[in-house]
Order: structure tokens, then C-alpha cells, then sequence
């Protein structure tokens, strides 16, 4: 007979006892908040062109057509 103190806690390591897989380690890792976050940094400095919906257009020697425009 097993009694369980913390019945809803660790059941991954449980499962994995099961399955003959050996102790779970935890998974995490230590992480800066800049990595999850970073900041969005634009360097360029050329003016973006005005498009209407179904405009073709040529960037960089490749034709391109705007499908839709998002606010």
C-alpha cells in the first residue's frame, strides 16, 4: 500500500518512475530577462513606401505583392 502526502505534486517524476525511465531532474535553467524579452532596435534609417492591397511591388530584384495590410 502507498500513501501519497502530496497527492497532486511531483506526478511527472511518478510517471516516469513507472515507465522505467529513471528520476526526473527538474528542467530548468537560469535565464536573463533581456534573453526572454529583447528589445526591438531598428536601424534603418530609409522611409517605408506607402502600398494599397494587391499592389505588385519589386524588393530586391524579387516581384512581391501585398496581400493584406495589418493595423
Amino acid at each position: 500500500m502507498v500513501i501519497m502526502s502530496q497527492p497532486f505534486g511531483r506526478v511527472s517524476e511518478l510517471w516516469s518512475l513507472d515507465m522505467g525511465l529513471g528520476p526526473v531532474d527538474p528542467q530548468f535553467i537560469p535565464v536573463h530577462e533581456e534573453d526572454i524579452n529583447p528589445e526591438v532596435v531598428n536601424n534603418n534609417d530609409h522611409e517605408v513606401p506607402e502600398v494599397e492591397d494587391g499592389d505588385p511591388r519589386n524588393e530586391d530584384d524579387e516581384l512581391v505583392e501585398v496581400i493584406e495590410i495589418l493595423d
